[in-house]
């Protein structure tokens, strides 16, 4: 029997986008599934535009808890074996979930699957540039290679687990944001194995509003992020590789501060970074 992939999509304030993303699941040639909207407090008319959907979709209204929040809150609902996550600004390809549903059917030691993303613009019109997924199997060394970079590219709205999983490793930490799908896969590579389905089966909607515009609050959601692997006891063998990872992680801060043009701040992360590497290299 296929098993229920349950769809978990969190909202707030994204009435012009949760119908498309809407449309994409419900376009999805994969069957059983069910979809979970979970709406943040949204003020901008979502909940009508929800109220179209409510006969092929649960949608459950809350106070603004944030995105962690809001997907804890679908997962608690899921009646499925298999969840998945879409963010309500982006949108799936129609064979996104039979495709990914085969890999878990293929391995059962896979816990998480993952895809390629198209990036698309505000209007969701395909750029053709795409952000292949390339990492399967034992993936935790993965995250200490590049600091900051999402395994799971694109975040949240390109992954399906196994509801198991989550029994083992815990759900999304609502004290994170940003770095909330983050933290979450790396403890699911920490204990399973991963697999990807190489075809761009999201479309990754850039418009102003993405929260990774906002630097300082994402680089002290990434560095927490960070900060919960390394104290991680089932994670004790990246330990070694700390310095390194922390010196990467100045060092891109260093760069993303100079794009904004805070000089002084890029510097102070610079040197800094240069001084873990070469404590690293002792």
């Amino acid at each position: 029997m296929a098993p229920l992939v349950s769809v978990v999509i969190p909202n707030h304030d994204y009435a012009r986008y949760v119908g498309q993303a809407l449309d994409s699941v419900l376009a999805q040639t994969y069957r059983p599934f069910e979809v979970i909207v979970v709406d943040n407090g949204s003020t901008d008319g979502s909940l009508e535009v929800l109220g179209a959907y409510a006969d092929r979709c649960r949608i459950v209204a809350q106070p603004d808890l944030g995105q962690s929040r809001a997907r804890n809150r679908g997962i608690a609902e899921a009646r499925g074996d298999l969840i998945a996550f879409l963010d309500a600004d982006d949108a799936w390809r129609p064979r996104k979930l039979e495709l990914q549903v085969e890999r878990f059917e293929r391995d059962a030691a896979v816990a998480l699957v993952y895809c390629s993303l198209e990036v698309a613009d505000a209007d969701l019109r395909p750029s053709g540039a795409v952000v292949r997924a390339s990492v399967r199997g034992d993936a935790l060394g993965e995250f200490v290679r590049w600091p900051g970079r999402a395994i799971v590219v694109g975040g949240e709205s390109t992954a399906v687990v196994r509801r198991a999983a989550l029994d083992v490793v815990g759900v999304f930490e609502p004290s994170l944001s940003i770095s909330g799908g983050w933290d979450l896969w790396r403890r699911i590579a920490t204990h399973y194995r991963i697999d990807l389905v190489e075809d761009p089966l999201v479309l990754y909607r850039q418009h102003g509003s993405g929260l990774h515009r906002r630097l300082a609050a994402y680089e002290a959601d990434v560095r927490s992020a960070s900060a919960r692997m390394f104290a991680d006891p089932a994670a004790a063998r990246i330990r070694g590789s700390r310095r390194a990872y922390e010196a990467g992680l100045d060092l891109m801060f260093a760069k993303s501060w100079l794009r904004h043009r805070d000089l002084g701040r890029a510097v102070r992360l610079a040197m800094r970074a240069a001084a873990t590497r070469a404590l690293a290299a002792r």
